[in-house]
């Protein structure tokens, strides 16, 4: 039985770019239970936060999608225009 503490840092060193080889010493686990344990740590994620723009594309709310981009291109100074949200400077 694997702790939730050592699953949330397995989780969020693979995300920082770890390789899963680090965590078998590191974390005393299995080299097969480290993506199932991942896949747990965003069932959790998804589970606790409700992220609105799945459900946005999920459900074709469109013209939401369109006033978002309206205001995100008038805060850029119309310089993404068609864009409704950044991550990490990507532009999506």
């Amino acid at each position: 039985m694997i702790p939730g503490e050592i699953k949330v840092a397995i989780s969020l060193r693979l995300l920082a770019g770890g390789s899963y080889l680090d965590f078998v010493p590191l974390f005393d686990v299995k080299t097969a239970h480290i993506y199932q344990i991942f896949d747990q740590f965003l069932f959790w994620i998804l589970d606790m936060f409700k992220f609105p723009l799945p459900d946005l594309l999920r459900n074709k709310h469109w013209n939401h999608l369109h006033q978002i981009a309206a205001k995100f291109a008038e805060k850029s100074g119309g310089l993404f225009y068609g864009t409704f949200g950044a991550i990490d400077g990507l532009a999506i």
